[in-house]
């Protein structure tokens, strides 16, 4: 198994909104059906976000509404390194294009 880390803003949801992307809910339910661990991770903060469409509240909603009490990471910087003794892999998707360029985690693992 693998683990994932996803961040929200123009990957799982349309940047700036709690809206998802197209395709982007079956994917991850793939990803949790195969017993991938998934990580959200995001700028959004809770102070500096607060009165916003997608503020934490909000975002946190969105996400158990699909995967409940999963892992979210808020106020992550960018870039986001990742530094490991095993196999790693990156995908840098078009902002709003959601998670089809990844391929399947049986091919990138």
């Amino acid at each position: 198994m693998a683990a994932f880390f996803i961040d929200l803003d123009g990957t799982v949801f349309r940047y700036h909104t709690c809206e998802w992307l197209p395709g982007v809910q079956e994917r991850l339910l793939g990803w949790d059906k195969e017993g991938h661990d998934l990580v959200f991770i995001t700028r959004r903060d809770q102070d500096r976000d607060a009165n916003t469409p997608y503020s934490l509240d909000l975002t946190r909603a969105a996400l158990d509404t699909l995967l409940p009490q999963r892992h979210l990471i808020t106020d992550v910087q960018t870039p986001r390194i990742l530094i490991d003794d095993s196999p790693c892999f990156a995908w840098t998707t078009p902002r709003d294009s959601g998670v089809w360029l990844v391929p399947p985690a049986d091919e990138s693992a």
